[in-house]
């Protein structure tokens, strides 16, 4: 039996398990609510783990594209602006995890995501099919969409 797994919600969290299960050689039946994705959100900072992790996916340079390297991140008193804390990133930043620290639109970010994984034949993309409901007989996980449609 050809191994598949499902997936509710097409957002960040759903497109990068999609596109892990697709790069381990899984079928990805993905079911996402909305009858098309689109711009929302707001920034998103993503730690050098997951900046590891984009570009073992081979993202790095779509991810350079839209996303910003800070050099630090610097907390300052609202009132007086004087530097309370200071974290160095950029260089220090590689050295120390073996990746950047980045910020990235959270729109930016799914679409880096989405582009990665649309093109996979291994990559069956519902939208407008919000799961319902699932069941798991131990054996076969099957859902059921607003629609009443099985799988």
């Amino acid at each position: 039996m050809h191994e598949q797994i499902l997936i509710a919600g097409g957002g960040i969290g759903g497109l990068a398990a999609a596109l892990a299960a697709i790069r381990a050689g899984t079928e990805v039946r993905l079911f996402e609510r909305a009858a098309q994705f689109s711009e929302v959100g707001a920034g998103v900072q993503l730690g050098p783990n997951v900046v590891r992790r984009l570009q073992a996916w081979g993202l790095q340079r779509p991810l350079q594209a839209v996303a910003a390297f800070p050099q630090a991140l610097v907390s300052r008193n609202a009132i007086s602006g004087q530097e309370l804390a200071r974290l160095d990133l950029g260089a220090q930043a590689v050295a120390r995890y073996g990746a950047a620290y980045a910020t990235i639109h959270r729109a930016d970010l799914h679409q880096l995501l989405l582009d990665a994984v649309r093109p996979s034949a291994d990559l069956h993309l519902n939208l407008d099919n919000a799961v319902d409901y699932h069941e798991d007989n131990g054996r076969v996980v099957t859902i059921t969409t607003k629609q009443g449609k099985q799988i």
